[in-house]
């Protein structure tokens, strides 16, 4: 049985478009809902609009390469 690789997501768009902010996307990270100043405040607003579960990251000022 082989092993499902895990999936690759790109997020270079959100470092260039929200340095040092905390980015709230939907599940499926195909849509940014808030980008703001603190955590509690990006994940009020997804709340807000209505998403239930919103993944809330800090993009940091400088984009750089790592692997986990």
């Amino acid at each position: 049985m082989k092993a499902k690789r895990p999936k690759v997501i790109d997020m270079t768009p959100l470092y260039r478009k929200y340095p040092g902010k905390f980015v709230a996307v939907t599940p499926d990270y195909k849509k940014v809902i808030a980008a703001r100043d603190t955590f509690h405040d990006a994940l009020r607003e997804a709340r807000d609009l209505g998403v239930k579960q919103p993944l809330v990251e800090w993009i940091p000022w400088e984009a750089t390469s790592y692997l986990l």
